[in-house]
């Protein structure tokens, strides 16, 4: 029985996937898999082979798992480029439906970096600057983190050096008017900083 090398051969392997997925660039392979590109280049640069990402492409692209592995065809085995075309076309078509979305954690009054989410574009509401994903409990709040001056409804806030997810009114005479859990507070307006206006939400039925 042959033997191949696997582990000697990351580059190689690498390359033959963005082939089969239809990238021209591992920066691009990486975008797809929601991973730095650094990650791919330290791969290469230690030769880890990727075993992972050969399954996945195969699945994916209909790539032959034989060649994605070994570079190698087997006997009778043919390299069908326009099945793989139609495979590459297929994901790419997929992933350009997603977007990547940053998250944080609302926890103690602080923002903490937590994970990506991967969300269809079609789910995402419009917005004028960048939007990220704020977590607090169990529901997940989609906000815009560039919102108008004016902004009035529900807003992501610091006020007294703490983060806060909370009703906000525009008052007369360059007011604020904040909708704590048990009361109102009036203030100033240059006593709250508007981080981001929320602009859909998420959350589980229970």
């Amino acid at each position: 029985m042959q033997s191949y090398q696997l582990e000697n051969g990351a580059k190689k392997a690498i390359d033959r996937i963005c082939q089969a997925y239809g990238f021209t660039s591992r920066v691009r392979l990486a975008d797809y898999l929601g991973i730095n590109a650094s990650s791919i280049g330290n791969r290469i640069a230690r030769d880890n082979y990727p075993h992972d990402l050969v399954l996945k492409c195969a699945l994916e692209t209909g790539a032959p798992l034989h060649w994605l592995a070994t570079g190698e065809l087997k006997e009778g085995e043919e390299l069908n480029l326009e099945l793989l075309a139609r495979g590459a076309d297929n994901v790419r078509a997929e992933a350009d439906k997603a977007l990547q979305v940053s998250t944080l954690r609302l926890k103690d009054h602080r923002l903490i970096e937590d994970s990506t989410l991967c969300i269809d574009r079609e789910l995402m509401p419009s917005s004028a600057g960048e939007i990220k994903i704020i977590k607090e409990h169990d529901c997940l709040y989609f906000v815009d983190f560039a919102p108008a001056p004016l902004t009035e409804g529900l807003c992501l806030i610091e006020y007294s050096n703490q983060i806060h997810l909370k009703e906000i009114t525009n008052l007369p005479g360059n007011k604020i008017r904040i909708d704590l859990v048990k009361f109102p507070i009036d203030c100033d307006s240059s006593d709250v900083k508007v981080i981001g206006k929320v602009l859909a939400t998420f959350a589980e039925l229970k």
